[in-house]
């Protein structure tokens, strides 16, 4: 996705602040200070993609992360993956066109498919 390593770094991290006690102040603290801004732009966003800017550091981790969990349906129930299918190639594949990552979109959109047509 050619991302730099602190939009790298982040998405270690993007769910750290909501998903555990860990604090904004304690990454700022541990983080180097540009990792930190990014991790914090991801505890304060929405999932709202269409509303972060391109190019954004924010919206290549958000990106990434829905790939990772397009590759680990599998693992949720069954409603869950219908769901997430369609809300990836009418939502995310959308914006994920926008930053021309072929590889992305065509894997997104294979994923997709493959659980929409097992249903």
């Amino acid at each position: 996705m050619s991302a730099d390593k602190d939009t790298i770094y982040a998405g270690m991290f993007c769910d750290a602040v909501q998903k555990t006690s860990v604090t904004i102040e304690q990454m700022k603290e541990e983080l180097p200070a540009n990792t930190a801004a990014i991790v914090e732009r991801l505890a304060v966003s929405t999932y709202d993609l269409g509303s972060i800017s391109l190019g954004d550091e924010v919206l290549l981790v958000r990106l990434a992360e829905r790939l990772h969990n397009m590759r680990t349906l599998e693992f949720m129930p069954e409603e869950r993956r219908q769901i997430k299918a369609k809300e990836t190639l009418s939502e995310i594949i959308p914006i994920a066109k926008k930053i021309g990552n072929l590889k992305l979109i065509n894997e997104l959109y294979d994923i997709s498919l493959d659980y929409l047509c097992k249903a």
